[in-house]
């Protein structure tokens, strides 16, 4: 199992199909229940769903045999689906697609961008995991590109979890950065509306709509793969949501789906078959941590907060190894052991 903060996903390209966006698929589904079922591990216990928004701007997606990168999930923006509108069926004709909603904000989105945003979509869904992680990969797009960047117009997109483990409302669709997921932080450089250069942003995260025969956004995201631990049995609350940032025209949306089966990561924490007898010690610690690394050969140590993120890397050898964690805030960290041949994770708690 993987407690994978953000990653890029490399994807081969398919043959050329057709994207196709829908939210009639699924009759009797209500746009929340549908998120739902399209996102959430079958046998999480999903009790309570809220949709707020255009019910015309989410749906299903099926892009299976084209090069957008991913399969098929659940579709939300800051526009409309519709067979007629350029966005978000390719190919990318135009430099401009917007459709308004007239929708409201989203208060989350406006903390993020620090401005109103408008015409949001927003998913809640309260559940009770059965598994350790929750995994999703997604693709943020925007018409936005290239025209608005830093300017007043930053389209957003963030998953907000909320339970054990979490402060309220904690935005875990981050960069490695730290950088939350909006027009203005992933770009290439180039000059936008006013004439003004602009360097770029998070640029490997970037791809170019015109490139993409599948796709009419300007620009849009490589698939990125958001993973966070949770406790099973536990209560959490996920809120998916996008809008448009500073006015209600230039569409922006997001394609997410379940990740079933994630291949394993540099970046990321995995369990292996291949583990290493690993006895880390005291647990729970509040000065130092030691361990008997067995297998006559050098390794690395990489300690990993409860969201995933790598906060620091250390050489090992074979034999006894002491880790001073003094600096560490209390909290549950994940210290994974690797080496050439082996591999193990542990979970270790640290109290000040």
């Amino acid at each position: 199992m993987k407690y994978v903060l953000l990653l890029i996903v490399s994807f081969p390209f398919l043959s050329f199909s057709q994207l196709h966006v829908s939210n009639s698929v699924f009759n009797g589904y209500t746009p929340d229940s549908l998120a739902a079922y399209l996102l959430m591990n079958p046998d999480d216990s999903v009790f309570n769903t809220i949709f707020y928004g255009d019910t015309n701007a989410v749906g299903y997606f099926n892009a299976t045999n084209t090069n957008l990168g991913l399969s098929k999930g659940f579709y939300m923006s800051s526009g409309l689906i519709n067979d007629l509108n350029e966005v978000p069926f390719g190919p990318n004709n135009s430099g401009h697609s917007s459709f308004d909603n007239l929708g409201n904000g989203f208060s989350f989105l406006n903390s993020i961008i620090s401005a109103q945003t408008y015409d949001a979509s927003v998913v809640v869904i309260d559940f009770i995991p059965a598994n350790d992680s929750l995994i999703f990969n997604f693709i943020f797009a925007s018409e936005e590109y290239p025209e608005s960047m830093y300017t007043n117009f930053n389209d957003v997109f963030a998953m907000f979890i909320t339970g054990p483990g979490y402060t309220a409302n904690q935005n875990i669709a981050v960069l490695p950065s730290g950088d939350a997921i909006t027009t203005n932080n992933i770009h290439p450089s180039g000059l936008n509306y006013e004439n003004v250069y602009y360097g770029p942003a998070n640029e490997n995260y970037y791809e170019s709509g015109p490139d993409n025969l599948n796709i009419g956004f300007d620009g849009y995201s490589k698939v990125i793969r958001t993973s966070s631990f949770v406790e099973i049995g536990q209560v959490y609350r996920i809120v998916f949501a996008i809008a448009d940032g500073g006015d209600f025209s230039s569409d922006s949306g997001v394609f997410i789906s379940m990740c079933e089966s994630c291949s394993s990561s540099t970046l990321g924490v995995e369990d292996v078959s291949n583990e290493i007898a690993l006895d880390i010690y005291p647990n729970p610690a509040t000065e130092t941590v030691s361990f008997d690394f067995v297998g006559g050969e050098k390794g690395k140590l990489h300690i990993i907060n409860s969201y995933g993120k790598e906060l620091s890397e250390f050489d090992i050898s074979s034999g006894n190894n002491t880790i001073d964690v003094s600096e560490l805030e209390s909290g549950t960290y994940f210290f994974k052991i690797v080496s050439n041949t082996f591999s193990s994770v542990k979970k270790v708690i640290i109290l000040e």
